[in-house]
């Protein structure tokens, strides 16, 4: 291997392994229970392993909280969505490649280019 690619390796393995960590810990906060939470955050084995040990907290979000409303809403909204751009994409796709009208092919070029840019490329004013 060669010394840029070493170099690229490691600068993309640090903010991987930094995320990693953090994901891992704030997991393993997870499985503690709220009182022991209020008073510190480091009470684990290695960083890992909490200490006690519990699930309570997954038991009480989906018991007590809203959380199959909100699943539910997002399944709607999301199923709703796919559904709705699929036929509007399909009824329009089939209306530019069958019928032919003033600037179909500038249409069609046009199109392709928003497919090309990312949003997150197209910039928004404030």
């Amino acid at each position: 291997m060669n010394r840029g690619y070493d170099w690229l390796v490691t600068r993309l393995a640090v903010p991987a392994y930094i995320w990693l960590v953090r994901t891992i810990w704030v997991v393993s906060l997870s499985f503690q229970p709220n009182e022991v939470l209020a008073h510190t955050t480091s009470s684990t084995s290695l960083g890992v392993l909490p200490i006690p040990f519990t699930a309570e907290n997954y038991g009480a979000l989906v018991t007590h909280g809203q959380t199959p409303w909100w699943f539910l809403n997002s399944m709607i909204v999301s199923l709703g969505m796919t559904f709705g751009v699929l036929m509007v994409s399909t009824t329009a796709g089939y209306a530019l490649a069958r019928l032919t009208f003033p600037f179909n092919r500038v249409l069609i070029v046009v199109a392709l280019i928003g497919l090309m840019l990312p949003e997150q490329a197209v910039p928004i004013r404030l």
